[in-house]
């Protein structure tokens, strides 16, 4: 339970299959991929991009509703820049240091600061750019982010002997034996890793019954933005804004 709210429970690790409406109640139910179920006068979608409570609407189950129709929830998709681009991260050896321009002497990394080191190679299918990311536990790996057009050929790598000879070229001063755990190597060149997806929005925000329940959508499952666009969180926090504002000004007919 959350302290200082007595009336909000909070169920750890329970995924939300699909929502339904609850027979002839004008309540909305919520059924779990563990078999439970739960039945609520308001369900805010906020299960992320594959969000299974708007799929719920898309299929029609609420079309009686108020708003309900499934075509109101179809999604629509454009390109950004960064749609289809590849990612994955490499984990690097706790403590490591970078060579300095000399080639012999290294520098220790800061582990509260952002890196990005360039690569040698600068072909448009070689060329890589490696972020380092922040670790506040110095003892503990660190991961660096690569993200490269689907063609790169570091996706072409067959087996982490081949990615690490990759990064040898690429990266000449690095000591990749004393940076990268051999079993990281195999690991990533066996992974897909991820690809940024579409920006994608749905037309309508929210369904409500003539009983005074509903259903609204935030955040991904409502909008959702690839990186390079930054504006992810900002859009959550916002609908979760407008959300308490409207939990204010609620009328009677549950819009």
């Amino acid at each position: 339970r959350i302290e200082g709210a007595p009336g909000i429970e909070v169920a750890a690790g329970v995924g939300c299959e699909r929502v339904e409406p609850a027979g002839d109640t004008g309540r909305v139910r919520v059924v779990c991929g563990d078999g439970a179920e739960y039945e609520a006068d308001l369900v805010v979608g906020a299960d992320g991009v594959s969000s299974a409570v708007r799929v719920s609407l898309e299929e029609g189950r609420f079309d009686k509703w108020k708003g309900g129709s499934g075509r109101n929830f179809r999604l629509r998709k454009w390109k950004s820049p960064s749609t289809g681009l590849r990612i994955q991260g490499l984990r690097l050896l706790p403590n490591f240091t970078i060579p300095k321009g000399d080639g012999v002497n290294k520098v220790p990394i800061d582990n509260q600061y952002n890196y990005m080191l360039a690569s040698a190679t600068n072909g448009p299918r070689n060329r890589l750019i490696l972020t380092i990311l922040p670790q506040k536990d110095a003892s503990v790996s660190r991961s660096i982010n690569i993200c490269t057009t689907p063609d790169h050929d570091i996706w072409k790598m067959n087996n982490g002997a081949e990615l690490k000879s990759f990064f040898r070229r690429a990266f000449p001063r690095f000591d990749w034996d004393t940076l990268v755990a051999p079993e990281e190597w195999d690991a990533f060149a066996a992974a897909e890793g991820s690809r940024f997806p579409p920006c994608q929005r749905s037309p309508r925000l929210h369904v409500a019954s003539a009983a005074g329940a509903g259903i609204a959508l935030v955040g991904d499952a409502l909008h959702a933005f690839p990186p390079d666009l930054g504006q992810g969180v900002n859009s959550a926090l916002g609908d979760a804004m407008v959300l308490r504002d409207c939990f204010g000004e609620r009328d009677a007919d549950g819009d």
